[in-house]
């Protein structure tokens, strides 16, 4: 009787509560509503892929007030395998909850991510030695012919440009600005930028096919679509080669590591496009470990005169 007297119907509320979409309602609309307009390309095709893939199996038809903090960690605690992407589903799955806050879906501040411990994260680089790199060049070349070109030249150009990899892979033949021997970048990660071409990147761009109807400078199988995975065949090149533990995006953590020992930082930073010094600055050990050999050769050599 009292919640009748405040004006509150228990049966109204409970209808209410029965209409509330499902999580996997909720996504499709956070994505169309908010991440599709709000954020770039690249990332709105990341956050479908992390919803579709992990987030859609573990809580698919689960009302969204009934997502709790405990179902929030055992999702979490399944990724103890792989702890970025586990990090990056929480982080994602945090962002649709706030947007059922703001849809008056759940209560305010009762996000369940919050207060969830994320894995500790490693960053790890393992660029290829200057020997490795040689072996890598010959043997793509010992490819052509019988593999196919768009994934070559795609991995040549991540490892003659220091590219990401999506930046390559969406790369239109418009974007390319062959006698300036630059590409314009419109949806880079930090935003729009030019990619400096050496010769060979450019000789790399004129060895590749046209197809037409298709406007990616690397081509898919299917009629008028980019080049999507390159995974399986660097897989294989890296096994053979002998580096297995090589990542596609250690190509790029390649060139900045062999730069940084002849140019400035400055100059690594503008052909890598970060947009802050800080990150370029990580690579500044490839220098010092020329520095530490210089100075041990010269402490050699004092000694070798005493």
């Amino acid at each position: 009787m009292g919640a009748l007297e405040a004006d509150q119907d228990p049966t109204r509320d409970r209808d209410a509560r029965r209409t509330l979409p499902t999580f996997v309602e909720l996504a499709d609309r956070w994505l169309a509503e908010h991440v599709e307009i709000k954020r770039k390309a690249s990332t709105s095709r990341e956050y479908r892929r992390l919803v579709d893939r992990h987030l859609r199996p573990a809580l698919g038809r689960v009302r969204v007030d009934r997502i709790t903090r405990a179902d929030v960690m055992e999702l979490h605690a399944g990724f103890s395998h792989a702890p970025y992407a586990g990090n990056r589903a929480v982080a994602v799955l945090s962002s649709i909850m706030t947007f059922s806050e703001r849809l008056g879906y759940r209560s305010p501040l009762s996000n369940p991510c919050r207060g969830v411990e994320r894995f500790k994260e490693q960053k790890r680089k393992r660029p290829l030695t200057a020997t490795e790199l040689a072996t890598l060049w010959a043997h793509l070349k010992s490819l052509d012919g019988s593999e196919n070109p768009f994934i070559l030249g795609a991995i040549r150009l991540l490892l003659l440009t220091g590219m990401r990899r999506e930046e390559a892979l969406t790369l239109r033949w418009a974007n390319v600005d062959r006698d300036a021997r630059l590409i314009h970048l419109i949806d880079a990660k930090k935003g729009p930028r030019d990619v400096i071409l050496s010769g060979e990147a450019v000789r790399v761009l004129d060895g590749l096919p046209r197809v037409d109807g298709n406007e990616f400078v690397f081509v898919g199988q299917r009629h008028g679509q980019r080049l999507v995975n390159i995974s399986e065949t660097w897989r294989h090149i890296r096994q053979t080669l002998g580096f297995p533990d090589v990542r596609i995006h250690d190509l790029r953590h390649t060139i900045g590591s062999m730069m940084a020992r002849s140019a400035p930082l400055v100059v690594v930073r503008d052909a890598l496009g970060h947009s802050e010094i800080a990150t370029t600055s990580d690579y500044s050990h490839a220098a010092n470990e020329d520095v530490r050999r210089a100075v041990d050769e010269f402490a050699e050599m004092i000694e070798g005169a005493q």
